[in-house]
C-alpha cells in the first residue's frame, strides 16, 4: 500500500477577526514635516470566532516612517496568526498538529 500524506492543518482565515488600535502623538504643525517625527504605536488583536480564542500584540511607541510601520505591522500579524493557529489546534485537539505548531513558534 502507498502511504497517503495528510495535509498539515491550517487555520481558516475566514474564521479570524482582526482589530487594531493605533495612536499617534505628534508635534508637527505643517504637513511638510516628516511623519517620522510623530510618536506612533499600534496594537493588533486576532480572534478565532468559533472558539473565542484571542491573541494580541503591540508595536511599541516610537518614531516610525509609514513603510516601517507597515512592515512591523505585517510581521506582528504573521507572528500573531501563527500563535493563534497553535492555540486553536491545541484547543481543538487536532492530531499531529499541536506538536508541529509548537515547534514552528
Amino acid at each position: 500500500m502507498s502511504k497517503i500524506k495528510k495535509e498539515q492543518w491550517h487555520l481558516n482565515t475566514a474564521e479570524v477577526a482582526r482589530s487594531a488600535i493605533a495612536s499617534c502623538m505628534g508635534g508637527r504643525r505643517k504637513a511638510a514635516r516628516s511623519r517620522a517625527l510623530d510618536i506612533r504605536s499600534k496594537e493588533y488583536t486576532l480572534r478565532h470566532i468559533p472558539t473565542g480564542i484571542e491573541v494580541s500584540g503591540t508595536i511599541p511607541s516610537g518614531n516610525y516612517a509609514r513603510k516601517e510601520m507597515n512592515r512591523l505591522g505585517e510581521q506582528l500579524l504573521q507572528n500573531l496568526f501563527q500563535e493563534l493557529e497553535a492555540k486553536v489546534a491545541k484547543k481543538l485537539r487536532i492530531p499531529g498538529c499541536v506538536r508541529s505548531c509548537q515547534l514552528a513558534t
